[in-house]
């Protein structure tokens, strides 16, 4: 599958250093580190990668007046084109340019409200739909899910990213195995799960949202603390939320009784 990175904001570099899998990638566990029972299982896309470039908004006017010109060359007949932090004005200009360049779906991560208020996130789907190219605008990256769009759901699948997904093992009370069967983007699920390997159930009980949410922000998550208006909340609390809950949904599968304590993220920055 063909990809191709558009990014202002340093989270596009995450995103392609996640599929690139690179052993210097992920160093939060420093000599702790045991790759090969973590990300060691993760392949590297560096095939499916067609190029990734920043577009420097250092020198950007406020208001562009013609933004295709901002937009750099890229190869043509890409899958999905990820566009992540750019200016909104050149973010407007996406459509037609994939439209001119064959590219069939667009994802665009959405980690801080402020890079796309909800009108332009409406105006552009339209845009697209009349164009006939697929699009996502997750907010945040993490909350990536199924949209019934051929391509970016392959995307979803192939890459093995988007809201997160996990299966468990569970052995006398006790958490053994945290497969990571989808990875938030930015690759910190396989950081998270490792976190809790080997916690007795009541532990996660009582201390695992804690625990959750102190690995999330250890990684660290790259959301914004910004409130965005269309979630309500900040980016990190909702990424933090979503990692959270899926963990506590598949233990809930295997222990129905399973009883978890939830704590807030400022209760856990606050210690």
């Amino acid at each position: 599958m063909k990809i191709f990175v558009l990014y202002t904001d340093e989270f596009g570099e995450r995103i392609v250093g996640n599929l690139l899998n690179q052993k210097d990638f992920c160093e939060v566990c420093e000599l702790d580190c045991e790759r090969e029972k973590c990300r060691g299982k993760y392949p590297s896309f560096a095939s499916d990668v067609y190029g990734f470039e920043k577009i420097d908004d250092e020198d950007l006017p406020d208001f562009i007046e013609d933004p295709e010109n901002y937009i750099p060359k890229i190869p043509k007949n890409i899958d999905v084109l990820i566009v992540n932090g750019i200016h909104p004005d050149i973010l407007t200009a996406i459509p037609e340019f994939a439209e001119n360049n064959g590219i069939k779906g667009v994802i665009v991560p959405v980690e801080d409200g402020n890079w796309v208020r909800l009108g332009l996130e409406n105006s552009i789907k339209r845009d697209c739909e009349d164009r006939n190219i697929e699009i996502a605008f997750p907010r945040p990256a993490c909350s990536l899910d199924y949209t019934n769009q051929p391509i970016i759901d392959k995307f979803i699948d192939y890459f093995m990213i988007g809201k997160p997904a996990v299966k468990i093992y569970i052995n006398n009370n006790r958490l053994i195995t945290c497969k990571v069967l989808r990875s938030a983007p930015c690759g910190s699920t396989w950081y998270i799960c490792r976190q809790i390997l080997g916690k007795d159930l009541d532990e996660l009980a009582e201390r695992g949202a804690e625990i959750i949410s102190q690995a999330h922000h250890s990684f660290p998550c790259s959301a914004s603390m910004n409130v965005d208006p269309v979630l309500g909340d900040t980016s990190l609390h909702t990424g933090g939320y979503i990692v959270r809950d899926v963990i506590f949904t598949e233990i809930k599968r295997l222990c129905p009784d399973f009883n978890p304590k939830y704590i807030t993220q400022e209760q856990v920055l606050g210690k």
